[in-house]
């Protein structure tokens, strides 16, 4: 149930971001708004201090902070569906403990946007990518899509960085409802992004908002499981529920949509049972069997030029 006083809900989720975690809360306090925000945190049994650290905050700011304390360890993606249950809002930002925000008037911006927009689902910002002692490794200043970015979204390069993004909770909870319904095993931010921008559209503020943390500890640097097995079932999902809610595509979109759904279907990471699971999609559209084809030769040419396509 939602709580009337509360418009934004910031769902963190935290594990081992013991060095980290101070200034990722603190970012959040520091936001400016003319509306009451909650900060939900989801602490996924850490090894070092980012419990006690929390439960210090708790006690500080007891009004303002909502926790989950797991009692074992349940993963990023359940960890972030527990989280997410308890998440109040009418609008949810996004922010992972080793991550802050640099901009005191990021959520009143946003917010605003999506006040004034209501066609458009998520809002997100420009981010600096700084180093374990924030020192700045990388800025972009390059002008990302907005508005439709389904496709490009799908098919081209994930743009949209977490930290910087603020959603409906409405489509939000639709989405995430039914990964708890049937217990999907592969629901992270990509997947989600993807699943909004299949529902509305998705504004980028050109502005930096937001400081992405790279370091040794982060997910992308955590070996090829996740990129080999978590991303191709969650991209099949998404094509298979846009191919269901989409009656009327276009013959051009469903070859873009079933081009990828069997690239995807032919990556080595997925394992048989999934691949089974999926496979039987292709099978409804038989004229799109041909799509098979050039899916091999693109692949073809990502094994001869190691060029990600």
């Amino acid at each position: 149930m939602k709580s009337n006083n509360i418009l934004v809900s910031v769902l963190m989720i935290t594990y081992n971001h013991e060095k980290y975690i101070t200034q990722a809360i603190d970012s959040v306090l520091k936001q400016k708004t003319n509306f009451e925000f909650e900060i939900v945190i989801g602490e996924d049994c850490s090894t070092d201090r980012t419990r006690e650290i929390i439960l210090e905050y708790k006690s500080r700011h007891s009004d303002k902070i909502k926790l989950l304390l797991q009692e074992t360890n349940k993963g990023a993606i359940q960890n972030f569906i527990d989280t997410f249950r308890l998440c109040n809002g009418e609008y949810i930002a996004f922010l992972e403990g080793d991550d802050y925000w640099i901009d005191p008037y990021k959520l009143q911006k946003q917010v605003d946007f999506l006040e004034a927009n209501p066609d458009y689902g998520l809002v997100h910002t420009n981010v600096i990518v700084v180093d374990n002692e924030n020192k700045v490794i990388y800025f972009s200043d390059e002008t990302k899509p907005d508005g439709d970015v389904f496709y490009y979204l799908l098919t081209k390069r994930a743009f949209i960085v977490t930290c910087s993004v603020c959603a409906r909770g409405d489509l939000v909870r639709e989405i995430a409802n039914r990964a708890i319904t049937e217990k999907l095993t592969f629901v992270f931010d990509y997947w989600l992004w993807l699943h909004i921008a299949m529902r509305s559209k998705v504004h980028y503020l050109k502005e930096a908002t937001s400081a992405y943390r790279s370091h040794p500890g982060g997910i992308s640097k955590k070996g090829n499981t996740y990129f080999r097995t978590v991303i191709p079932a969650a991209v099949l999902d998404v094509i298979k529920t846009k191919l269901e809610l989409n009656n009327n595509l276009k013959f051009k979109e469903k070859w873009i949509l079933l081009e990828k759904f069997n690239r995807t279907l032919l990556m080595r990471g997925i394992d048989k049972k999934t691949r089974l699971k999926f496979i039987k999609i292709s099978l409804k559209y038989p004229f799109y069997f041909f799509t098979f084809f050039s899916a091999i030769i693109k692949k073809i040419i990502f094994r001869l030029t190691k060029y990600h396509i």
